[in-house]
């Protein structure tokens, strides 16, 4: 799987032709891939607010006590878990109200697999001066969803666009509600 991975990343054509044809189940998909990534970004979430910690009100960074921390990585991993499916949930039934009746695992597949970079990207968070680095890895994650949307759903011609757009506006609105409660917790705590 991991050799799958990384065709993916650094090929995503022939890499998603390759996770197109592999008979790789949603169950193995979540258990090893989006859940351990989903643990390394909140692992990182904590490690970032426990010893480097959040700008708030100046421009020095406050940082979080540890409970604090850990609690958000525990909500932060069942809220990024539970967004990635309700987007799998929405990006597929796009694609089925454009009449294209394609399993479901393409779309679990598809998902899973373009937003492996991320998830990844929380890393530079790590680093305040290189956190807006992270915003190249989300945006490289939009473009293997494109790419992944040609290989998985060739049938759809010039409407292919138009998913895309479509798919990018849920996951905004999804992820901003998922990141929205996820600040709402620290600038609560942060007020007192």
């Amino acid at each position: 799987m991991n050799k799958l991975l990384l065709r993916v990343l650094f090929n995503p054509k022939t890499g998603f032709e390759e996770v197109y044809s592999s008979k790789i189940s949603k169950i193995e998909l979540f258990s090893f891939i989006l859940v351990p990534l989903t643990f390394i970004a909140s692992i990182i979430s904590i490690i970032r607010l426990n010893v480097i910690g959040v700008k708030y009100n100046s421009n020095s960074f406050e940082k979080l006590n540890f409970e604090v921390s850990l609690l958000y990585g525990v909500i932060e991993v069942i809220l990024l878990l539970f967004g990635t499916y309700v987007s799998i949930l929405l990006i597929n039934g796009l694609i089925r109200a454009f009449k294209f009746l394609y399993p479901s695992d393409y779309t679990f597949r598809l998902v899973v697999f373009s937003v492996i970079p991320a998830f990844m990207g929380e890393i530079f968070f790590l680093v305040p001066i290189l956190s807006s680095l992270s915003i190249f890895f989300q945006l490289y994650s939009l473009y293997l969803i494109y790419n992944g949307l040609k290989v998985f759903y060739k049938g759809m011609g010039d409407k292919t666009i138009t998913v895309f757009l479509l798919i990018v506006l849920i996951l905004l609105f999804i992820f901003t509600i998922v990141f929205g409660i996820l600040n709402t917790i620290i600038v609560n705590v942060l007020k007192g």
